[in-house]
């Protein structure tokens, strides 16, 4: 059982219908303040743009889902949902053009020689304090003794330090990282509001935008779901609340799209560099 639970499954995945409805509305409401936020910070000279602080809001409230269940029954795994979300992998039979970038200090003759495979050789430090980063903490004796004697006075994060076990992924234009290695020793970091860490690979999910759309209800594959095109779509519903969060997610990062501009300056740098 997972909790707070917007999608309670049952043995016919059915679901209520007043459940459904709920989660709609609160789709649209979401979009439209990320809208407003865009709209009204045009002139916006905090370090921080707000509408990843908004987004802030939602990668923080899977992650302290993940961390709460783990005292329970650890069952709840944004690692395996989130990518299948991003990348547009829930609908099988679409293949989106994904490109990757490797930061790296040094070049590897082998990714280079991919074609969607690109090296960036400048490390790109996150302040744990403010990055919308989504953790998977699943174990709750390493939470508890993280918490205790990481990010402490005698014994800080350090991103160097801790480099041989951070993985984290940045999905752009989502604005969204995710870990997937270091979650434990991150989390106690961000949540004492200390340290910074580092991107590994930035995922450019542009592409997928135009393969799978997201309603508040169900996820289009094929096709957005608001084109009068007579392609047939296939249309695959949101059964639970991780995927509901991760398409409400990925629907924001379609916003973003317009305005390449917001993003911290080393991932624009990045993201230029990278595709010119």
């Amino acid at each position: 059982m997972k909790l707070f639970s917007f999608f309670k499954k049952d043995d016919d995945k059915k679901y209520n219908i007043n459940e459904i409805n709920s989660n709609k509305k609160l789709f649209i409401q979401v979009i439209n303040d990320a809208k407003y936020i865009l709209k009204e910070s045009t002139n916006n000279t905090e370090e921080i743009h707000p509408i990843f602080t908004f987004i802030k809001q939602f990668t923080d409230l899977i992650t302290h889902e993940a961390a709460i269940n783990s005292y329970i029954n650890g069952d709840y795994h944004p690692d395996h949902t989130i990518p299948i979300i991003f990348e547009g992998r829930i609908c099988p039979r679409i293949n989106p053009e994904i490109k990757y970038i490797k930061i790296a200090e040094e070049k590897n003759w082998l990714l280079e020689n991919m074609d969607n495979y690109f090296i960036y050789n400048k490390d790109i430090p996150m302040d744990l304090s403010v990055f919308p980063l989504i953790l998977n903490p699943w174990n709750s004796g390493r939470i508890s003794n993280n918490i205790l004697h990481l990010a402490t006075d005698s014994n800080p994060f350090d991103k160097d330090k801790y480099s041989y076990n951070i993985n984290n992924y940045y999905y752009y234009p989502i604005g969204v990282g995710q870990c997937f290695g270091g979650n434990h020793s991150q989390y106690s970091s961000k949540l004492k509001g200390k340290g910074t860490t580092s991107i590994n690979i930035i995922t450019d999910v542009s592409e997928v935008y135009k393969l799978v759309s997201f309603d508040g209800c169900k996820f289009y594959c094929g096709n957005s779901a608001k084109s009068n095109n007579e392609i047939k779509l296939e249309v695959f519903d949101c059964n639970d609340r991780l995927e509901f969060y991760s398409g409400l997610l990925f629907e924001i990062g379609r916003l973003l799209l317009d305005y390449p501009e917001i993003f911290p300056e080393k991932i624009q740098e990045t993201i230029s560099s990278s595709f010119t």
